[in-house]
């Protein structure tokens, strides 16, 4: 990004990001204290963040340290703010999520990763690419089970086996 992008601002070009030190868990109450902390006072913050991946911290966008510190002094569960700031292109990594592309195949050893079926190893019988559902006959149970899961909840443990007899000897 250039030096220009808060240029549409009342803060203009000046806008800096600064992270603040929360308890862990509270992000959410502290971001809604300090907006409405901000509102009251036309402190010079324009934007406060809540990154899931980041834990115990809020990230601000403001004119200066100056009204970081006012925004957040004497806030409850406000550890401390960071010294120093930090750039846009430091939080793009954690902004942007990437869509990773699941592709079964039949007879592919999945895991399943969430829902009433968790930690239970199963076999790919049809995967629809569109629907991103896969039919899987679960290997942990003592008789034949065939469900139909999420693809998002499956993970790959090992890719398909050839057929039996198909085997080089």
């Amino acid at each position: 990004m250039s030096d220009s992008a808060g240029a549409g601002r009342p803060g203009g070009a000046g806008a800096q990001l600064f992270a603040v030190k929360v308890a862990s868990g509270q992000e959410a109450n502290v971001a809604k204290l300090i907006a409405t902390r901000v509102q009251l006072r036309g402190l010079k913050v324009y934007s406060i963040l809540v990154l899931p991946r980041i834990r115990g911290y809020v990230v601000l966008e403001a004119d200066g340290i100056e009204s970081v510190n006012e925004a957040v002094a004497g806030v409850k569960n406000v550890k401390s703010v960071m010294p120093g700031m930090f750039k846009v292109s430091d939080l793009e990594p954690m902004l942007s999520r990437k869509k990773e592309e699941i592709k079964l195949e039949p007879g592919e050893l999945v895991e399943v990763t969430s829902g009433p079926f968790k930690g239970m190893r199963a076999r790919v019988v049809r995967f629809e690419e569109s629907k991103k559902e896969a039919t899987v006959n679960l290997m942990d149970v003592p008789y034949q089970l065939q469900v139909t899961v999420n693809a998002n909840y499956l993970r790959k443990i090992e890719e398909r086996r050839a057929p039996p007899g198909s085997e080089p000897l």
